[in-house]
């Protein structure tokens, strides 16, 4: 059979042509599959993106209920998601245990830069509310507004509910609420973030914060009185409402006073157990006279809080103080003389008060007063640092 050239050739070229198509096809169909990965990951991107950009905006319009400032929040989601998820759960914590957080992230010991160390100054001072709204206990109910501090003293249900405001002076936490009420919001917020300073204080008296901390206490106080001024010129009677303070809040306060005239006392004060360090019982009168300290603070404090429940705690603390003191007093007199002074007169008396003749804890006998050296302006007796024992509310002019 002889070989036809030009049919190879054509059926050659017939078969390259095929060849090169079915090349082409595989070509053209990879070219589209991969295409087609390409548009599902990028539309895989573009879904992911959207999501994420509603979820930031979501958790923005979230921080922004919550913190109420813009410039704030734009400082928290700038952060990240993890921060922006921390600020988020610690504002909704504060709300729940009755902080204002846009109030407490702006307060002084908060810095611009929203770090750790203002993450932790936040989360501390919510903690130190426990968030709890309890009903009245049984039996506490029918406590009136005019109801004796000693009431609230002597209501102790087992239960641990009491707090210690001095060394044999407890309240119970529910019957104080009962009693004051429970403070509001913004009220919690101030108390709280007081209440967290006065603990660093009292725990960490050689801090190299402490200036920082005396320094945004005052700033609080200073705060909280002209809000307080503000609501009287606003209430068309001039009458204000005063701070509602928990009890553990109030004893918070007491134990950094307590731990601040320790030194002046010549006592060493136990911070964590809330304990001056045992003394001698013939200087257990220095104690008291540290009470006295802390009442007059307290008291002092309150200018600010115009909290009926601080007044009535200091004026408890003071009481017992005093009747510690006078026991103390008495005692000297009738059982110690040699170490009873005695000034011939009152001028007598003036004139060694005036010299600083007298040291913390002298009982003096003059004109027929017993009078016993504190050290502490008195309110009962028209500012002098004495307590005339058998006698309140002094007329004369010492």
């Amino acid at each position: 059979m002889a070989f036809n050239l030009q049919a190879f050739g054509a059926g050659f070229a017939k078969k390259l042509t095929e060849d090169l198509d079915t090349e082409r096809d595989r070509i053209t169909k990879l070219a589209d599959d991969e295409t087609m990965v390409a548009t599902r990951q990028r539309l895989a991107k573009n879904a992911k993106r959207e999501e994420e950009k509603e979820i930031a905006e979501q958790t923005a319009g979230l921080l922004q209920s919550i913190y109420e400032d813009p410039d704030t929040v734009a400082k928290i989601m700038a952060g990240g998601k993890m921060n922006a998820d921390f600020w988020l759960t610690a504002g909704q914590d504060a709300i729940k245990k009755g902080v204002v957080p846009n109030t407490l992230i702006n307060f002084p010991s908060i810095s611009n830069e929203l770090n750790q160390e203002d993450k932790n100054t936040f989360t501390e001072t919510v903690n130190m509310s426990d968030g709890k709204e309890e009903a009245t206990p049984v039996g506490m109910g029918d406590i009136s507004k005019g109801a004796e501090l000693k009431s609230i003293e002597t209501m102790s249900d087992g239960t641990g509910d009491s707090v210690e405001m001095s060394e044999g002076f407890s309240i119970n936490k529910k019957a104080f609420a009962a009693l004051y009420g429970e403070p509001n919001k913004l009220d919690a917020t101030y108390g709280n973030r007081l209440a967290k300073l006065s603990q660093l204080m009292a725990q960490k008296p050689d801090s190299p914060k402490m200036e920082s901390w005396k320094s945004e206490q005052k700033i609080l106080l200073q705060d909280l009185a002209k809000m307080k001024e503000a609501e009287r010129d606003k209430s068309g009677d001039g009458v204000v409402e005063g701070t509602k303070i928990t009890a553990g809040n109030i004893s918070t306060y007491a134990r950094e006073i307590r731990a601040s005239v320790a030194p002046s006392l010549g006592l060493e004060y136990d911070s964590i157990e809330d304990r001056f360090n045992a003394i001698d019982a013939n200087r257990r009168h220095m104690l008291d006279i540290g009470e006295l300290e802390v009442a007059n603070e307290l008291m002092t404090r309150n200018k600010a809080f115009k909290s009926d429940g601080m007044k009535a705690v200091a004026e408890g603390i003071y009481n017992r103080a005093v009747s510690n003191l006078t026991d103390y007093g008495f005692n000297i007199q009738n059982n110690e003389s040699d170490k009873l002074k005695n000034p011939e007169t009152i001028e007598v008396f003036k004139a060694a008060l005036k010299a600083g003749k007298y040291n913390k804890g002298d009982v003096i006998f003059v004109n027929g007063k017993v009078i016993v050296y504190t050290g502490v302006a008195d309110r009962e007796m028209r500012g002098n640092p004495f307590l005339v024992l058998n006698e309140r509310n002094i007329d004369e002019d010492f």
